[in-house]
């Protein structure tokens, strides 16, 4: 299994990196507006959900890191 192929183990990770970074654009842009905790909680909710779809899609099991030497 190469490098590209393995990034699917990694999904999960990346999409809470992703998550993390969103989140902190959207606290940018929500300031100011008065329904602000609801629009992040939804913001929240969308990642969270995100996330939840990435563990479930990451193949199970293990796999060799280097290649079986």
């Amino acid at each position: 299994m190469g490098n590209v192929e393995s990034l699917r183990f990694f999904w999960p990770e990346t999409v809470l990196t992703v998550a993390t970074l969103g989140m902190f654009i959207q606290d940018l842009f929500t300031r100011r507006l008065p329904r602000r905790v609801q629009a992040l909680t939804v913001g929240a909710l969308v990642w969270l959900a995100l996330a939840a779809y990435a563990t479930w899609k990451t193949p199970g099991g293990s796999v060799p890191s280097s290649a079986g030497f």
